[in-house]
């Protein structure tokens, strides 16, 4: 799933929404600060209920994530085995994945 925010800054957010929640903090201008992410970002997710861009934009993936995750541990295997993760590998196990648990006809790409 593409995410426009660093690897780590989602765990961040989600500490810092969980702080709020529990009363550790007492604005979200004080859990920005704590948490060093944006207020912004933070308001619209404990304020506004906004979801993170992994989760607004999940219907539009193909995958699932553990069907991501699966095709992420086969590309790994892949390199530990000297064989290059190409392009196309990566698109025909990907729709072979998708063929075998969610459609036979669907198509990546």
């Amino acid at each position: 799933m593409a995410d426009s925010s660093p690897p780590n800054q989602e765990a961040l957010i989600q500490a810092a929404l969980k702080a709020i929640q529990q009363g550790n903090h007492t604005s979200v201008a004080q859990a920005a600060k704590r948490y060093a992410i944006p207020y912004r970002t933070l308001y619209d997710r404990a304020i506004l209920g906004r979801k993170s861009y992994a989760e607004a934009h999940a219907s539009k993936q193909n995958l699932t994530p553990a069907q991501e995750a699966y095709l992420v541990k086969y590309c790994t295997e892949m390199e530990d085995k000297g064989v290059p993760a190409r392009k196309d590998l990566i698109r025909a196990k990907a729709q072979a994945i998708l063929r075998r648990n969610t459609h036979p006809t669907a198509v990546i790409g």
